[in-house]
């Protein structure tokens, strides 16, 4: 019986210590599972911002574009202008001495044509930079979430 016993607290003792590792783990694992639940948070309000950045950015390129097909109408009209106003001095001008005229004016329109498609590119090209960084910056927050 005494040995009974002995072995039986012995047996007792190690499944009392084995419950207190046990115990002691499962607090550990408890803290993990808070502490990922925190990060989870932070990435979703992480996420949300950034969401709401992309949208942001993407009306400014919507924005961009609108200003960039809006200068490309205006350049057509006032092309559209110039142009009239060149036949009118042209026709004006024909009754004085038709050829010389005619060379200054061609010569006046190819000077005209050139200066307005310069003004056009570089308005063009300024406004499609600015709507590639617009759409990296869209890109780049895309990827963060």
């Amino acid at each position: 019986g005494k040995e009974e016993r002995e072995r039986v607290e012995a047996q007792l003792g190690l499944a009392e210590k084995e419950r207190e590792k046990l115990a002691s783990e499962v607090a550990r694992l408890a803290g993990e599972v808070e502490s990922l639940g925190e990060s989870q948070k932070g990435l979703e309000a992480e996420k949300k911002r950034l969401e709401g950045e992309a949208a942001d950015l993407r009306q400014s390129v919507n924005q961009k574009d609108g200003q960039v097909r809006g200068l490309q109408l205006e350049m057509s009209s006032v092309t559209a202008h110039f142009e009239k106003q060149l036949v009118t001095a042209v026709e004006a001008e024909k009754d004085k001495n038709a050829e010389k005229t005619e060379n200054a004016v061609k010569s006046e329109r190819e000077r005209m044509e050139a200066v307005m498609r310069e003004e056009t590119e570089k308005l063009t090209k300024s406004h499609y930079a600015q709507i590639a960084t617009l759409r990296e910056e869209i890109r780049l927050s895309q990827e963060k979430m």
